[in-house]
């Protein structure tokens, strides 16, 4: 059964800046790719009638580096594909998660979700 290929998220959250009383966030986006995606299955139907797509899953990232929350931020035109993307994140996503002040914080990501079959 062919996997959704997952990759990070290229947006730069930006360098943060350190400053008496303020906050250090810090966001490794490079780090931050599903690293178990086994979990996010090709839909079969999706497969038959070969339908391929992109999905942006917007997910909450939680202090352990899971996901406690996902929803479409941008679809591939294909419900089965939105809904597998979603229902893999939950089920098998583990990030590194941000921190502040070097504690994890909770905070969101935006996850592309590349469904291609072979050709």
């Amino acid at each position: 059964m062919a996997a959704a290929n997952t990759t990070a998220n290229q947006q730069q959250a930006g360098t943060p800046q350190s400053s008496e009383g303020e906050p250090v966030i810090v966001r490794d986006e490079r780090s931050n790719a599903v690293t178990a995606n086994h979990g996010i299955v090709y839909p079969s139907q999706s497969q038959r009638l070969r339908e391929e797509g992109l999905v942006r899953v917007r997910v909450l990232i939680g202090t352990d580096g899971r996901a406690k929350e996902a929803e479409v931020a941008q679809s591939s035109g294909s419900s089965r594909l939105d809904r597998a993307a979603i229902e893999g994140v939950l089920r098998n996503g583990r990030f590194s998660p941000t921190t502040r002040n070097g504690v994890p914080i909770e905070d969101w990501y935006v996850l592309p979700v590349n469904f291609k079959l072979p050709r």
